[in-house]
């Protein structure tokens, strides 16, 4: 069964690959994916150490390997059904926006990016964004207010605000 975020969606910064490589494939297929394929299924890890040790016995220890550690996580077990991922290229540009609509899943039929997650598309296109995007594959950008309604808004996405006034209406009480 698929779990979903109790508290409201989460919304993701998400790269398809270097330079969105993967974007069209990831369109058509109705799915997002990540590689680091050499580590297998994701969730066979027990904890972040066994992770970063498989991370530099697969790529080489240089580096701390935190974002690779962070994206894969977050990717596996963090990311819920019914989250918001924007989609960018680069670090000026947004070319998509869609819903995840299932559990993570290891898929050994592709030939790379195997770990993945099926996703609504919503929208595909060009959108130029002032200010720089963060170089991560993989980002929760939920902590910064409004930040996700902003860049979607830059998509010409109609923003409700119904969230933010439920909020502040239970705060009232």
């Amino acid at each position: 069964k698929a779990s979903v975020s109790s508290s409201g969606p989460c919304y993701w910064l998400y790269s398809p690959g270097e330079d969105a490589h993967k974007w069209d494939e990831f369109y058509q297929s109705g799915t997002m994916g990540l590689g680091w394929d050499d580590l297998g299924s994701y969730r066979q890890y027990g904890d972040d150490n066994e992770l970063v040790a498989a991370i530099e016995e697969c790529y080489g220890g240089g580096g701390s390997h935190k974002n690779d550690k962070c994206a894969i996580l977050d990717f596996a077990n963090k990311l819920k059904v019914g989250d918001i991922i924007l989609v960018k290229q680069g670090r000026k540009k947004l070319i998509g926006r869609g819903v995840v609509t299932s559990d993570y899943y290891h898929d050994e039929t592709q030939e790379n990016y195997r770990n993945r997650r099926k996703v609504e598309w919503t929208h595909k296109g060009e959108w130029i964004v002032e200010e720089t995007l963060v170089m991560k594959t993989l980002t929760d950008i939920t902590k910064y207010a409004g930040y996700g309604q902003k860049l979607e808004s830059i998509m010409g996405i109609e923003v409700s605000n119904q969230s933010v006034a439920s909020d502040e209406s239970s705060e009232s009480n």
